[in-house]
């Protein structure tokens, strides 16, 4: 099925982290690559995905659907 969405996925081998990179590379939009177009051999190297557009998917493949708040707190959409 990734296939199908690889267009929207865009890839990267630099983990953001949560503060800033004091010496290191560090992620920005020229560090993403689409997925399409990431070489299949170092797939291992991905830290990080984003997703540029929606992305169809069929309900029969959703098992949960939870919400992540900014304060922390999670609750459950779905079941």
């Amino acid at each position: 099925m990734l296939e199908l969405v690889a267009r929207y996925v865009e890839v990267t081998t630099v983990n953001a982290g949560v503060f800033p990179r004091t010496k290191g590379p560090s992620r920005g939009r020229k560090t993403f690559l689409s997925l399409a177009d990431y070489p299949v051999a170092d797939v291992a190297e991905i830290r990080e995905i984003t997703v540029s557009a929606r992305v169809p998917v069929p309900s029969s493949v959703i098992t949960s659907v939870v919400r992540h708040d900014v304060d922390g707190r999670r609750s459950r959409l779905f079941p």
